[in-house]
C-alpha cells in the first residue's frame, strides 16, 4: 500500500541495529502535509487527514518537539489529550535530556507511518538536527514514503526557504532542509496584514524564492515535490507567490475543506 512522505529526526551512536526494507527500483510515494497552524477548532481534522495518508488503520505517528526544545507541557498535551482523540500509536522523538536513556533517533524515524514536526524555531530546530544527523534520517524517511509534516515552523523546514520569526525582532529568510522546493511562510493572515506584506516584499525584491503563503487553518499537500492540493478546516486561504507581475501580490489557489 502506498504510503506518503515527510520526515524527521537523526542518527544517534547506534547500539541496536535495525534492518529496514531496501526500495524498490521505483521511489516509494513521497508525501509531505504541511500545516500552517491547528485551529482549536479544526487541529484534529488536519492530523487526521494527515494520518490518513499513510494507508493504514493504526499508524505510527511520531512527534518531534525539537522546535519546542522538548517542551515538557506540549509534550504532555499531545500524550494526554491530542494522542487519545487520533487512531494512531504515539511516540516522541527527544533531543534534550539524557542522551543516555534516548532511543537511536534514525531507528525511531524510519520505524514511523507519519512524521509531525511542531512549531516552534525553525533555526534552532534545523542546528540541532543537523548536528545530530537527523536531516539525513529525514530524508530517508521521506524517500521510503513515511508521510512527513508539521506546522508552523514544522511546515518551514521542508522548504528551502522560509519566512520565520526565528531570529529576535523580526521576519527573515530561513534556509531549510529543501526537500520542497521554493519558500513558504504560514500565518499569512497574521500580524495585522504585516506577514504578507514582508513575504511579498522579500519575494519581489528576490532574498526569498517563488513559494506558497498559507492563512491559519490550511494545509498543503505534495506527493514528491508536486504540489496536490490545499485544504483547509475554514475560510482561510493559500496563495502562490512570485516575482512576476501576475503573482506579485499573491494569486489564491482553491482550498479544500475537510
Amino acid at each position: 500500500m502506498n504510503r506518503r512522505t515527510f520526515l524527521h529526526l537523526a542518527c544517534a551512536s547506534v547500539t541496536t541495529t535495525v534492518v529496514f526494507p531496501a526500495l524498490s527500483g521505483l521511489q516509494a510515494n513521497r508525501t509531505i502535509f504541511t500545516i500552517t497552524s491547528m485551529p482549536r477548532n479544526g487541529g484534529l481534522r488536519l492530523l487526521r487527514h494527515m494520518l490518513s495518508l499513510t494507508g493504514k488503520k493504526q499508524p505510527t505517528l511520531l512527534v518531534v518537539p525539537t522546535p519546542l526544545g522538548d517542551d515538557a507541557r506540549w509534550i504532555e498535551f499531545w500524550q494526554k489529550t491530542l494522542g487519545p482523540q487520533l487512531d494512531c500509536d504515539l511516540e516522541m522523538l527527544r533531543t534534550f535530556g539524557d542522551s543516555s536513556s534516548m532511543k537511536n533517533y534514525r531507528n525511531q524515524i524510519l520505524g514511523a507511518d507519519a512524521i509531525f514536526v511542531t512549531g516552534g524555531n525553525t533555526l534552532n530546530a534545523l542546528a540541532i538536527w543537523k548536528a545530530h544527523s537527523i536531516d539525513v534520517a529525514l530524508r530517508e524517511a521521506w524517500e521510503r514514503g513515511i508521510v512527513l509534516g508539521g506546522e508552523s515552523a514544522g511546515m518551514i523546514c521542508w522548504f528551502e526557504q522560509g519566512l520565520s520569526d526565528s531570529r529576535p525582532e523580526k521576519l527573515s529568510v530561513v534556509d531549510g532542509l529543501g526537500f520542497l522546493p521554493g519558500s513558504c511562510t504560514p500565518h499569512l493572515n497574521g500580524g495585522n496584514g504585516s506577514r504578507r506584506a514582508e513575504y511579498e516584499r522579500f519575494v519581489t525584491s528576490g532574498p526569498l524564492k517563488s513559494g506558497y503563503g498559507c492563512d491559519d487553518g490550511t494545509a498543503l499537500v505534495f506527493e514528491g515535490t508536486r504540489f496536490v492540493e490545499a485544504v483547509t478546516v475554514g475560510d482561510g486561504g493559500v496563495y502562490r507567490f512570485s516575482s512576476n507581475d501576475a503573482e506579485r501580490k499573491g494569486i489564491k489557489l482553491p482550498t479544500r475543506s475537510i
